[in-house]
């Protein structure tokens, strides 16, 4: 689904929650670098690291679907919090993937090789987007792509088995489900129309509004791979602009 769907979404919710921050918590911007590494590698702001996401997590699902806080939060409950480094994998092509992510912070990439072994980029997903393969997903088959962190990267992971439990138990759970289902179709169709219908010096202007800010995150290589088409290519048309 596109960034753009989940983007406005997102910074709202990051500033609502920042509004309500107590004087307490900002004590920590002053601090040197040390002092703040030291700090934040206690339980204590470990603990408010992941209350601070689940709260945000809380925030979008709630603009989403109308739920009762109590049946969020024990859905809520039921996720985890995954750190990812630089090129490391949340998942991989030939495995069966039973996860979805929601990107909290960092900037990730949809991959796929074709039978000549070349891989080709063709998804990017940034904070406050949900990723993961999902007809893979949905089918329970191998997945035929795979996602890669381009920057460290954290999520909170959405198992199988709290899915389900959400479909299940949530008043609106299978509302949520068709929401997503929506926004992946959306962007997909999106995908095509742009490839068909525009050349690529138009795809590469539409870039930074699909996905803001990303051209100062990611290699250029990364970037022509998306447009499918050559680095040499794409410098022909930033050249152009």
């Amino acid at each position: 689904m596109s960034i753009r769907h989940f983007w406005p979404l997102f910074n709202g919710c990051l500033q609502e929650l920042d509004s309500s921050l107590s004087a307490a918590t900002k004590v920590f911007i002053p601090l040197q670098k040390k002092q703040l590494s030291n700090i934040c590698s206690s339980p204590c702001v470990v603990n408010f690291t992941l209350y601070f996401i689940m709260e945000l997590f809380k925030s979008i699902v709630s603009r989403i679907i109308d739920v009762p806080n109590e049946e969020l939060q024990s859905f809520v409950s039921l996720f985890t919090i995954q750190e990812i480094k630089r090129n490391g994998f949340l998942s991989h092509a030939g495995k069966q993937p039973d996860e979805v992510f929601f990107i909290e912070r960092g900037l990730v990439r949809v991959t796929i090789q074709d039978t000549k072994g070349a891989e080709h980029t063709i998804h990017f997903a940034m904070e406050g987007q949900f990723i993961a393969d999902y007809a893979s997903y949905l089918r329970k088959q191998p997945a035929n792509y795979s996602i890669q962190a381009i920057e460290d990267t954290r999520v909170v992971v959405l198992s199988r088995s709290a899915i389900d439990w959400g479909y299940e138990n949530l008043a609106c759970g299978e509302q949520l489900g068709r929401r997503l289902a929506e926004l992946y179709f959306s962007m997909h169709d999106d995908r095509i129309k742009m490839s068909y219908l525009h050349g690529p010096k138009d795809r590469y202007n539409q870039i930074e509004r699909v996905y803001p800010g990303i051209f100062g995150r990611i290699p250029q290589h990364m970037i022509a791979s998306y447009l499918g088409i050559s680095p040499v290519h794409l410098s022909r048309i930033k050249r152009s602009i």
